[in-house]
C-alpha cells in the first residue's frame, strides 16, 4: 500500500493535510497549536477511522529508560473516537556505547510496540523505516526540498494496519520537526541535506523494501 500525506496549507497556528492513495483521498490530518507552547493537538482520519494525538507530558519532560540506557520524552497520547485511548508515541534517546546516543521514535499501538528510525541519505532525502519488533512493516520517505513551508510524506506499507501506524508516526514527526506555531507559510525554498553515519540506524534501512510494495 502506498500513501502520500500532503500538506495543503499552513496558517499561524494550524496546518491541514490530505492523505491520498492512487490519487484518491482516503484521509485527512489537522494540526492546531498556540503560543507559547511548541506542543500541538493533532486529528487524523484514515480509512474511516479517527484518532487524536494529545501531549501528555505534563510537568514530566522526560522519563528514564530501564538500566539507565537513555530517556524517553515528548510523549503524546493516541485516542480513538470509538475505543478511547489506544496507545502513545514518544521520542527516544538511547545510549550506545560510551559516547554515542541514537534518536528514534517509539509507538505503542493497541499493545504493539513499533519504532520509526530517522535516516538521512543526503540528496535522496529522509528514509524512515518502521519496525514492529524485528519486522519492517513500513517506510516513510520525505524529500529534502521544501517549497513554501508545505511538507509531504510518502508511505510504503505492507498492509492497511501498517499504513495507519505510519500515518500516526508522520503526524508526530511533523509536530516534532516542522510545525512552528506563530509562523505563517510564505513563499520560500529550503533544502535539507542530512547524512546518517550511525551504523545501528543505517542497518535498519533496506533499499529493497519499497520495491516489494504494491499501490
Amino acid at each position: 500500500m502506498i500513501l502520500r500525506v500532503e500538506q495543503l496549507n499552513k496558517e499561524l497556528f494550524s496546518a491541514q493535510f490530505h492523505i491520498l492513495r492512487n490519487g484518491m483521498e482516503v484521509g485527512q490530518m489537522r494540526v492546531e497549536g498556540k503560543l507559547p507552547s511548541m506542543e500541538a493537538k493533532i486529528w487524523v482520519s484514515i480509512f474511516e477511522k479517527s484518532y487524536s494525538l494529545t501531549y501528555s507530558g505534563g510537568l514530566m519532560k522526560s522519563a528514564p529508560l530501564p538500566n539507565k540506557e537513555g530517556k524517553s520524552f515528548r510523549p503524546y497520547r493516541i485516542d480513538s473516537d470509538v475505543q478511547g485511548t489506544v496507545g502513545n508515541v514518544y521520542q527516544i534517546e538511547k545510549k550506545e556505547g560510551w559516547f554515542t546516543i541514537i534518536d528514534f521514535f517509539e509507538m505503542v499501538y493497541f499493545g504493539m510496540k513499533c519504532n520509526l528510525y530517522p535516516i538521512g541519505l543526503g540528496k535522496e532525502g529522509g528514509k524512515h523505516p518502521v519496525y514492529c519488533g524485528e519486522t519492517q512493516i513500513a517506510q516513510v520517505e520525505k524529500a529534502g526540498e521544501i517549497y513554501n513551508d508545505l511538507h509531504h510524506f510518502d508511505i510504503y506499507a505492507i498492509d492497511q494496519q501498517a499504513a495507519e501506524i505510519a500515518v500516526l508516526f508522520v503526524a508526530y514527526m511533523y509536530i516534532n520537526a516542522n510545525f512552528k506555531p506563530g509562523e505563517k507559510a510564505t513563499k520560500s525554498y529550503v533544502k535539507y541535506t542530512s547524512i546518517t553515519t550511525n551504523k545501528t540506524l543505517k542497518s535498519k534501512y533496506n533499499p529493497d523494501f519499497v520495491k516489494r510494495i504494491q499501490p
